[in-house]
């Protein structure tokens, strides 16, 4: 039988050898860094991710807004202004009306408190894929897009026509006078 001392140096020995030994160290290396590039890769890709689907909501939202706006200016009322602006954020992509909040006038920024403007913010819950190791819930995507409009100005005289340059003219001598109106 050998001795303990004997033995805690054969085992010294073959560690010291192990740490001296130069093959298969990349191996290892490449084992450790493994999950950091993956992790680093997963992180990339999903909020790229985000941010594709809040470059599509800000559209939506900008399109809404402006939809919102036209309907505004035509006359109508809360309920017409929000329900083209639904549509158009619709037809842009976002088809959660529920996420859909429309205000009229904005009740925040430069035009708020304005009834020539409309605000429209899109809401989105967004699953997470790969931070849902680390963070509980989905994430919440907002954008917000106001439009303001000139009210329309009443017409007493309105000359259309797609191919004459002068579509009104007039000549002599005569005095004609408009109140609240415009040619």
């Amino acid at each position: 039988m050998e001795p303990r001392s004997c033995r805690n140096l054969t085992a010294w020995r073959g560690a010291s050898r192990f740490l001296r030994a130069r093959g298969g160290n990349v191996a290892i290396i490449f084992a450790l860094a493994l999950p950091l590039v993956v992790g680093g890769l997963g992180y990339g890709v999903e909020t790229s991710y985000w941010y594709l689907i809040s470059n599509r909501m800000q559209s939506a939202s900008d399109a809404a807004a402006y939809a919102g706006a036209m309907e505004g200016r035509s006359g109508s009322d809360y309920d017409a202004v929000r329900s083209a602006a639904i549509r158009a954020a619709a037809d842009n992509g976002f088809a959660d009306a529920a996420g859909v909040e429309v205000r009229n006038p904005p009740t925040s920024g430069a035009a708020s408190g304005s009834t020539d403007a409309v605000e429209v913010v899109l809401n989105a819950h967004v699953q997470r894929i790969f931070t849902a190791l680390f963070v509980n819930g989905d994430l919440t995507l907002r954008t917000r897009s106001v439009a303001r409009y000139s009210p329309a100005s009443t017409a007493c005289i309105l000359a259309l026509h797609p191919t004459i340059q002068i579509a009104a003219n007039f000549s002599g001598s005569s005095s004609v006078t408009f109140k609240g109106c415009s040619v």
